[in-house]
């Protein structure tokens, strides 16, 4: 005698958990959710910045408090008239 399998096969069950991935992302976009996951991810802070006055050194012409270890500025969630220095 011969048994058939009877049950759900691999490829069901993958295709069925990338369905669900794909209507938990729709949900967030509709929801704002990635809005602000995004905000939350853009700040100085969570990218290991810190935010400094924007004024720029006449004679190297770099940011004058975004030195050392600090480099790159970037515009990030900072107040007005300051930059965020990220570590290089």
């Amino acid at each position: 005698m011969k048994k058939n399998a009877q049950g759900l096969s691999m490829n069901t069950i993958i295709v069925a958990a990338l369905a669900l991935l794909v209507l938990i992302i729709i949900a967030m976009i509709f929801t704002g959710r990635i809005k602000l996951w995004r905000e939350s991810t853009d700040s100085c802070a969570s990218n290991g910045g810190v935010c400094v006055s924007d004024e720029i050194d006449r004679t190297t012409g770099n940011y004058r408090e975004c030195s050392g270890t600090y480099e790159k500025a970037i515009s990030g969630d900072c107040p007005e008239e300051m930059i965020c220095c990220l570590k290089t």
